[in-house]
């Protein structure tokens, strides 16, 4: 077992777009500090907290939804695409379904929400109320984030791994654009 042998090669072919992948997402961490390190004290603890409560959906429904969903676009990718096509148009509609409602009551309820889950100690009401600002603009976001995440799975299903590296590096280079363009009128919501 080593570098000549074809398994060998195909265990790199699938490790490298993880691996590039995973380093996109952990580059679009960085990109984001460091665009909020020039705004004022907090900022970067308000951006957390907020994508924190944001991203509680997505790890609960959307994973629960990808997770009953990608078994059969994988056992199908190659030889039914009209089976993959219908389950992944179903989990969209499932994701869809579900999240539109939860985003609209994190959009609603946003303050109620912060204040229940971060309002002791030295929260004060200013970070309550600008954490809250910030998870009603990332509840926004919060659907097309789930349905990207199936679709890079899909993507994976389907034996075309580097294009949803590409996507990933596209949404890097287009966080790093937005956030230059944005964050500095708008502070931590930009």
């Amino acid at each position: 077992w080593g570098p000549g042998d074809p398994l060998f090669r195909e265990y790199l072919g699938g490790v490298g777009p993880v691996l590039v992948g995973a380093l996109s997402g952990v580059g679009m961490g960085i990109v984001t500090q460091v665009f909020m390190s020039y705004l004022g004290k907090g900022s970067i603890s308000i951006l957390q907290y907020a994508a924190m409560i944001s991203m509680l959906p997505i790890e609960i429904f959307a994973s629960s939804i990808q997770t009953t969903f990608f078994p059969t676009i994988a056992k199908y990718s190659t030889g039914n695409p009209k089976t993959v096509a219908d389950a992944h148009l179903t989990a969209v509609g499932v994701l869809l379904f579900v999240l539109v409602p939860v985003s609209a009551i994190f959009m609603a309820l946003d303050e109620p929400i912060v204040r229940i889950l971060l309002g002791y100690g030295k929260f004060s009401d200013p970070d309550i109320h600008s954490t809250a600002v910030v998870l009603t603009c990332l509840s926004i976001g919060m659907i097309g984030r789930a349905i990207a995440y199936f679709n890079f799975q899909v993507l994976h299903a389907l034996g075309r791994p580097w294009s949803q590296v590409k996507i990933g590096l596209l949404q890097l280079v287009m966080n790093a654009l937005f956030s230059w363009i944005l964050m500095k009128p708008f502070g931590v919501v930009g």
